[in-house]
């Protein structure tokens, strides 16, 4: 061994001695990046609610129609609102087949869309970003804060949602399919299939066909063919799409749709779904935010340009310049069809599963271009991005946390609104009609289809006999306070009730009749008296929870009657006794 060689040896053991000794953060804060997934995993298992909501009831006639062996592709490729979701609807045909329609089965195949997302976007990051693995971790992490964010509540736990998912993977697919080492040909064909699913699943699909098109112009100067003609492909594909789409296509009954003016209000409403991942429910957060982020956007994509001699990091970078576009683009076209509702209607949770890539995509080009800057520029960019970020995670992080209370609250609506719908062919009530679809008509009979097929769990109930689905056990505690008079003819109940493990669904008000049977002829829904560590820890059997009705009696012989309040159970059609008994005076 010679002398020169020894310092060499000395230092290479060094260095691997020092890098053994360092802690492995980038394990760390990889292990940090999957608690949103377990968080959001947890809650909505906890409160996904086996009941259809709102425009999964336009479902019904598919499923009576494929019992009856009379489904047919125009029924699946019928217009739902703005979609054209073919592809969806035949995943919810099979799905609810195999299922009974448990349409929490759904929400998991959303969480598991979510997860190949968010393992799409971390195999991206692995294959476009340099440097340190610390710093793919942490971009990881502020990803999927966003990506499993409990403020997409509605996105988490309402199975329709599926519809919104499916060209975020399509696209997703595209990117990986373009920048594999595939025949050409063979991508072509499969982005071009990606593609038309996207298009037939949501409003959106079509944008698809848009960003994914520029990763295909690129590499085909390594194909058979010119690149007109592929292009020419590509556009025919794209025109035939259009076609089909709005072929037969209504326009919707929206207020001034068709004579949408470019106005202050409506660039307020395209920032307000850009920024509203950021905002905290806030509409001037969110129009400050998506201004600023589309600025950023903007500004990362002509350095970008400025940088495009450099072959390599030119494609790696229009990888998360097009999940950018789909944001953006994604955002334009809901300005267009919903902006008449009003700027605040942009803040609606489910529009932040559009929205969020564009912050993603700023997170990662922002790191890609600081990695490709000169030393001193590099220096003074990591002085005041480390702070940056660290400000941006922590500021994420409370905002998931401060979020999840959202999720209980729809969660407890809709189990709110199923006690109701089991007493929809025995009780005039309006509380499922306020939540689950707004025609009561069409409730009730759509109601009763699913239960004919045996797809309501618990079956609707034929009978106001509380004894008929009284519970065996006395699980459920609180008690019926009192009834006072407050008013000619007018009466006011009141009390607390909670199940074992969280506030009950409803309240059952009954009288005894002559012959001693206890008859429902009112329900009451329950109030949380909201602290914050209860939202945070969900300790939903210590709170108070409080429930009130007022009732006349026009249509109930209540005078002198025994009166007795229960806690009702939507997800066992059980009711339990309360403490108390009242009596209407004479």
């Amino acid at each position: 061994m010679s002398d020169e060689s020894l310092p060499r040896i000395l230092a290479h053991a060094a260095r691997k001695t020092s890098a053994k000794e360092r802690p492995a953060t980038w394990k760390l804060l990889l292990c940090l990046a999957m608690l949103p997934p377990l968080v959001t995993g947890t809650l909505v298992f906890k409160w996904g609610v086996d009941v259809p909501y709102c425009d999964q009831w336009e479902l019904v006639p598919l499923f009576e129609k494929a019992a009856q062996g009379k489904l047919t592709f125009g029924d699946l490729y019928a217009q739902q609102n703005e979609h054209r979701q073919f592809f969806p609807n035949l995943v919810f045909v099979v799905l609810g087949r195999l299922t009974d329609w448990n349409v929490r089965w759904e929400m998991g195949l959303i969480f598991a869309l979510v997860c190949l997302v968010s393992l799409g976007i971390y195999v991206l990051g692995e294959r476009t970003i340099g440097g340190t693995r610390e710093r793919r971790a942490w971009l990881y992490l502020l990803a999927n804060i966003l990506i499993f964010s409990p403020a997409q509540y509605e996105n988490w736990l309402f199975g329709v949602q599926v519809v919104y998912l499916m060209p975020i993977v399509c696209v997703l697919f595209c990117i990986f399919v373009a920048r594999s080492g595939w025949k050409f040909s063979v991508k072509f064909a499969l982005c071009m299939a990606a593609s038309t699913v996207s298009s037939f699943s949501c409003a959106n699909g079509l944008v698809c066909w848009l960003v994914a098109f520029p990763f295909l112009l690129t590499d085909a100067s390594h194909a058979p063919c010119s690149k007109f003609q592929w292009a020419s492909v590509w556009m025919a594909g794209f025109a035939a799409s259009v076609a089909c789409y709005f072929y037969d296509y209504h326009s919707l009954p929206y207020p001034n749709l068709n004579a949408l003016p470019l106005t202050l209000a409506a660039s307020g409403y395209f920032l307000a779904v850009l920024g509203a991942p950021l905002s905290w429910g806030r509409l001037w957060i969110s129009l400050l935010a998506g201004a600023l982020t589309l600025v950023i956007f903007a500004t990362l994509c002509l350095r970008t340009w400025g940088m495009r001699e450099d072959g390599d990091l030119a494609a790696r970078a229009m990888c998360w310049i097009a999940l950018g576009l789909y944001s953006i683009i994604t955002a334009a076209l809901i300005t267009f069809g919903r902006m008449s509702f009003g700027v605040e209607q942009a803040m609606s949770s489910r529009y932040l599963g559009f929205s969020i890539y564009l912050c993603i995509a700023m997170f990662y080009l922002a790191a890609m271009i600081v990695e490709n800057q000169r030393d001193g520029e590099r220096h003074f960019f990591a002085r005041w991005i480390a702070p940056a970020s660290a400000a941006l995670a922590l500021y994420l992080g409370i905002f998931f946390v401060a979020t999840i209370h959202h999720m209980r609250n729809w969660g407890r609506e809709r189990l709110q609104a199923k006690a109701c719908l089991l007493f929809i062919n025995l009780l005039p009530n309006d509380c499922s009609t306020r939540t689950l679809h707004p025609n009561r008509e069409t409730l009730r009979a759509r109601a009763n289809a699913l239960n004919a097929m045996g797809f309501l769990r618990p079956a609707l109930l034929r009978s106001l006999e509380v004894r008929d689905f009284a519970a065996s056990d006395t699980s459920a505690h609180g008690s019926f306070d009192g009834l006072i008079r407050v008013g000619e003819n007018r009466y006011r109940a009141f009390g607390r009730a909670a199940l074992k493990d969280r506030p009950a669904d409803a309240v059952l008000l009954a009288y005894e009749d002559d012959s001693g049977r206890e008859i429902v002829f009112a329900i009451a829904q329950t109030e949380l008296v909201e602290r914050f560590r209860e939202t945070l820890f969900d300790r939903g059997e210590r709170r108070e929870t409080h429930w009130h009705r007022e009732f006349t009696l026009d249509k109930f012989p209540l005078k002198g009657r025994r009166t007795t309040a229960w806690a009702f159970d939507a997800n066992l059609g059980k009711a339990f006794p309360l403490y108390g008994v009242h009596e209407v005076e004479e």
